[in-house]
């Protein structure tokens, strides 16, 4: 070969023949190498012939290209730099694979699997034993399966199973919790409200009436009896807890008695079950011995007194799907109070106001018994005493005390006109005659209180000073008849100034005139009897010459005075109900009908006056109404009479109406909703000895009120004012009727005559004086309508001030919650507070996690009472109104732990609440629709 080669080529023809290297061996360049090896570094040998990257060596001077994923192979030389030469013992054959811990990339390339945690596509990116799923914040990333848990970022481990170890919750199966067990150390376990269903399974544990095989699968407390999970047979189920029957008796009672009944209170366990409470007694006080009570007391009548009771309430537990009925008794012993003259040892032994007296229940020694009270004894003298005098007689009327006992009334006398010193009298006055004029009499009203099985007799003493009058004769007796005009006169112009004051020192007003200075046109004074006849001409001389010049002889006013007494001049006059034969004999305002002192047909006697039967009527009507039943109230003239009342309805109700009606009020049950009534209200004045029975009736309708015309001044003031005209024209008869006898005594006729005229100018002023009552009266209407007006304006003020109080008090209250049943602390601090509720809504209300900041305030309500079992409620005011909301919604969920929600309301919200629980025993929408149960049934009413 080489004699053919050129000396150019010499050297390279050398190195071919002689420099072609194998595999391993050393070499400068790649053409010093067999064909297709590469001339490269190695670290141990320097530059050595090898195979490209790659290919792998097959023999010393052969390279074959490496085998991609996939190909077969003989190791893992043959196989593309970091793939694996794998032999699948299935098939008995080698391929190119990648690593264990690298999954294809391409067909020569492979890239390290995933771990825990980091993104992914598929499962063959992961880690052995990953899953790749979907993670709710970073998309599909490598994960342990369900049933494993991270061991470390690239290994996962099975999770534990019920009873073994454990580090934490995540190592034990889902839903089993890493717990400490007192003899295996922290195992996996179920959760306290869950029972082991099998060895990696937990159900939640069975509530209060759910079915179950076992108690185990129960809640705490509760056992698995007859197939239902429930308490023992002694016991009920209550909020989250089973409680013995007997927690359920009545505790904290006590008694407040009288005579003849009992009333007893008591207190209760909060729970959520049906009980109804009643009372049985020994003895027994009739053939009823079961009383009716609720959940807060009960009162029992018809008792004797002085008598030992036992007591025994009973509180029934009503049977419900899973419990019977059952009954558990509490006893209390009660001892009646004493009536009044009932037997004691002391004085705690009768009723209030009674002390214990020589072994009787009785009032101290100066005191008497009357209706349920006692009364001091100088309490049944008499009162208001008033006198009617004549020049030898003394009529005293007087007041007593309305009681029940037995009282005598006389009347002593100094100075004593005769033998005879003591004067009987009756419980309204009585009449002392044969006395001396013109004398000072003391008269002692002596009342006598009989004596009875318990109180001696008694006596109590008023006194009571007057002075006869002066003349027994005509003059006399007509300055009698004078003085009580006067003395009427003067009570008027009394009452005529009742209303008025007197201002000094107010600047005169030149322009204006005082009323007392206005002309005023004198009525002409008519004649004693009518026109003047010659006869009087006759009598005018006689009073002219004679009167003045030459005095009348005794004989002639003896027979004067005889001729007045024929004439039965006119006595004190008679009070009401008292014997005469005209009208002039009575009192102002009565009249004489029937030979008896009384009011007009249409009017009854109170007081001192006569008033119309229309002033009986009720005034001032008010009604408060329900669906079934009206409740009215009314106002009554305060007077001395026997008065019923009584309603009549029109359209009449049906039979089961029930009516009930008194001097202020009456009520009407069994109404017709949403029909229109129209009450007639009865008064019924009871006959007596002078008066029939007589009604007088009041209509009512839609709640208008009709206000009864008040009874005037000016119809007093009229009646009184006709009384004494009549008076005065009967004396005036009475005058002229006298005669030619009269003129035998022309001095005391002409001082009866100046008499007369006084009377007449006493008229006329009375008169002047009723215009200017009339003018008073008119004043006063107008002040009463503008006060009237100026009233209703400030009710309607104060209605609207306290509607908006109510709106504002509301408002500052809508973040507000009352949580009843957090236990008492002794720190009742806001901040140590508002902790407590921060615990408890974070472990029951789980929407939101609850901060102190959530709050603005906490603390609770009212004093703290050692005898209280129940602790006092917490108010709790939010921050932000959702969050209250959120509480309200968990309500359920917080009862079942023992703790109660309720809303902060006003005193007015209230109120109004409780009268609707008397309407319906519950209320909730539905479908925008009202829905209310009915207290006393199940039946159910819709209000769209």
């Amino acid at each position: 070969m080489t004699t053919g080669c050129f000396s150019v080529f010499f050297y390279k023809c050398f190195t071919v023949l002689i420099s072609e290297r194998k595999i391993g061996e050393s070499c400068n360049v790649n053409e010093t190498c067999h064909e297709g090896f590469e001339c490269r570094d190695d670290t141990n040998n320097g530059s050595v012939c090898q195979c490209p990257s790659d290919y792998y060596e097959q023999n010393d001077t052969t390279c074959a290209p490496k085998g991609k994923i996939e190909d077969s192979c003989n190791g893992n030389h043959t196989c593309h730099e970091n793939l694996v030469c794998f032999q699948n013992e299935t098939t008995n054959s080698s391929v190119c694979q990648c690593p264990s811990d690298s999954y294809k990339l391409n067909d020569t390339a492979c890239t390290p699997k995933r771990k825990i945690g980091e993104s992914c596509n598929v499962n063959e990116t992961c880690h052995e034993g990953f899953e790749c799923r979907d993670d709710t914040n970073n998309g599909s990333v490598c994960q342990c399966p369900s049933d494993y848990y991270e061991q470390n970022d690239t290994t996962c481990a099975p999770k534990r199973k019920i009873g073994e170890s454990c580090n934490v919750n995540e190592t034990c199966h889902e839903g089993l919790e890493c717990r400490d067990d007192t003899n295996n150390g922290s195992v996996c376990q179920c959760p306290s409200d869950y029972y082991e269903q099998n060895d990696t399974t937990c159900a939640p544990k069975k509530r209060h009436g759910d079915s179950c095989n076992e108690s185990l699968e129960c809640i705490s407390s509760l056992t698995c009896l007859e197939k239902v999970c429930r308490c023992q047979s002694k016991e009920r189920f209550s909020g989250n807890s089973c409680y013995s029957v007997d927690d359920f008796q009545v505790t904290n009672i006590t008694s407040t008695s009288t005579s003849d009944s009992v009333m007893l209170t008591w207190q209760t366990k909060k729970h959520g079950l049906s009980v109804d409470y009643s009372i049985t007694i020994d003895p027994t006080p009739s053939a009823d011995t079961t009383i009716p009570a609720n959940f807060s007391g009960g009162t029992v009548d018809g008792l004797t007194p002085g008598t030992k009771y036992t007591f025994t309430i009973i509180s029934t537990i009503k049977e419900d799907n899973v419990y019977p009925e059952t009954t558990t008794n509490k006893t209390y012993e009660v001892v009646t109070k004493q009536q009044h003259a009932g037997f004691c040892n002391e004085s705690v032994e009768c009723i209030s106001s009674l002390t214990c007296l020589g072994k009787v229940c009785r009032c101290q020694s100066e005191e008497r018994f009357s209706g349920n009270s006692c009364y001091s004894v100088d309490d049944f003298q008499v009162t208001n005493i008033t006198s009617t005098s004549t020049s030898d007689s003394v009529m005293l009327t007087w007041q007593t005390k309305k009681h029940g006992l037995s009282v005598d009334y006389s009347i002593t006398i100094d100075p004593t006109p005769s033998a005879d010193r003591t004067i009987p009298a009756n419980f309204s006055g009585g009449t002392v005659d044969g006395l001396t004029s013109g004398t000072k009499y003391t008269f002692t009203i002596i009342s006598t209180i009989k004596e009875d099985n318990v109180y001696p007799e008694m006596t109590t003493n008023k006194e009571y000073d007057v002075v006869t009058r002066a003349n027994s004769d005509a003059i006399g007796a007509l300055q009698g008849r004078i003085d009580l005009i006067e003395d009427s006169l003067e009570q008027q112009e009394r009452y005529s100034r009742r209303e008025n004051i007197i201002l000094h020192g107010v600047p005169e007003d030149k322009k204006r005139k005082s009323y007392d200075h206005e002309e005023e046109t004198q009525k002409p004074v008519s004649p004693i009897c009518g026109e003047p006849s010659d006869d009087d001409y006759i009598y005018r001389n006689i009073t002219d010459d004679k009167i003045l010049n030459s005095p009348i002889s005794e004989d002639e006013v003896r027979q004067g005075i005889k001729s007045l007494k024929n004439n039965k001049s006119p006595g004190p006059e008679q009070q009401h109900a008292g014997p005469c034969n005209e009208s002039l004999e009575c009192i102002s305002s009565l009249t004489c009908l029937e030979k008896v002192c009384r009011c007009p047909s249409e009017e009854r006697f109170s007081g001192n006056s006569c008033y119309r039967v229309d002033a009986f009527q009720v005034t001032n009507i008010t009604s408060t109404s329900t669906s079934d039943s009206v409740m009215l109230t009314w106002q009554t003239k305060k007077h001395e009479l026997s008065v019923a009342y009584n309603i009549t309805i029109d359209p009449t109700p049906s039979a089961d109406t029930t009516i009930t009606a008194n001097f202020s009020g009456g009520t009407v049950d069994g109404l017709t909703p949403g029909t229109n009534y129209k009450f007639t209200i009865i008064s019924t004045i009871m006959g007596d000895d002078v008066y029939p029975e007589t009604t007088t009736n009041k209509t009512y309708e839609c709640g208008d009120v009709e206000l009864n015309p008040r009874p005037t001044i000016e119809a007093q003031l009229t009646d009184r004012n006709k009384n004494i005209e009549d008076k005065f024209e009967k004396l005036h008869n009475e005058i002229c009727g006298l005669g030619f006898e009269m003129r035998k005594m022309a001095t005391a006729l002409e001082v009866v005559t100046l008499s007369v005229n006084s009377i007449k100018e006493e008229i006329r002023d009375l008169r002047e004086n009723i215009n200017k009552v009339y003018e008073k009266q008119e004043h006063l209407q107008l002040d009463t309508e503008t006060n009237a007006a100026g009233s209703d304006k400030l009710e309607l003020q104060l209605e609207a001030l306290s509607n908006s109080v109510e709106k504002q008090e509301q408002y500052s209250r809508r973040e507000n919650l009352i949580l009843h049943g957090i236990k008492e602390e002794a720190d009742e601090s806001t901040e140590k507070s508002r902790v407590a509720v921060v615990a408890l809504l974070n472990r029951t209300v789980t929407t939101k996690h609850w901060r102190e900041e959530d709050f603005l305030r906490a603390h609770k309500l009212g004093r703290i009472h050692n005898s209280s079992e129940t602790p006092r409620p917490l108010i709790v005011r939010f921050m932000h109104h959702f969050d209250k909301l959120k509480v309200l919604r968990a309500r359920d969920k917080l009862k079942e732990t023992g703790i109660g929600v309720a809303y902060d309301l006003t005193l007015h919200q209230r109120t109004e609440l409780a009268k609707l629980r008397k309407q319906g025993k519950s209320a909730y929408n539905k479908n925008r629709t009202l829905i209310i149960q009915y207290p006393s049934t199940e039946r159910n009413k819709k209000i769209t």
